[in-house]
């Protein structure tokens, strides 16, 4: 007879607004967590040419994972623990940029459309990490991305296809 209505207040940082796409909406949180990553790290005030980007969500704090192991890493070997910021610097430096500079030189995005550079380092990291446990520490990480593009991305004719159905598209 009666309905007890169950009211749930929630406070966001995103502008929400009738009509909102899903895609919208993924874009809008992609970038939320972009600025809280930016913040938190400080990342832009010691590379101000850092280029993290993504196209799914929850890759920053993936990315920060990779950088608090990278640091635990170091600190290993080291008789004074290394600040968050040394940590992160070294990561960004020794890491990430030469997994992107393999990713660009090798093409890889084409083989990956939508997708950023980013978003390959976090898979081919993830691959290259299973292939050692899997077949052992003997694999580059040139080859992992290699074996990585070749496993999952698309070929030249499923590119090209994709392109044909793409113009087709257009002109209907």
């Amino acid at each position: 007879e009666f309905i007890d209505p169950e009211i749930i207040s929630l406070r966001s940082r995103l502008s929400l607004s009738p009509g909102l796409s899903g895609e919208e909406l993924k874009r809008r949180v992609i970038e939320l967590e972009k600025q809280k990553f930016y913040k938190t790290t400080g990342l832009l005030s010691l590379r101000p040419w850092a280029q993290i980007n993504f196209s799914a969500t929850g890759r920053y704090d993936e990315i920060n994972r990779h950088i608090e192991g990278h640091k635990y890493f170091l600190n290993q070997s080291s008789e004074q623990e290394l600040s968050y910021e040394e940590g992160l610097l070294s990561w960004y430096d020794t890491v990430f940029e030469p997994i992107v500079k393999i990713i660009r030189s090798s093409n890889l995005l084409t083989r990956f459309p939508g997708r950023t550079a980013s978003d390959l380092y976090v898979w081919i990291v993830r691959h290259w990490d299973d292939l050692k446990k899997r077949i052992g520490a003997d694999f580059t990480m040139e080859e992992a991305a290699s074996d990585y593009g070749r496993r999952y991305g698309l070929s030249a004719r499923k590119r090209v296809l994709g392109l044909w159905e793409a113009v087709k598209r257009i002109f209907r």
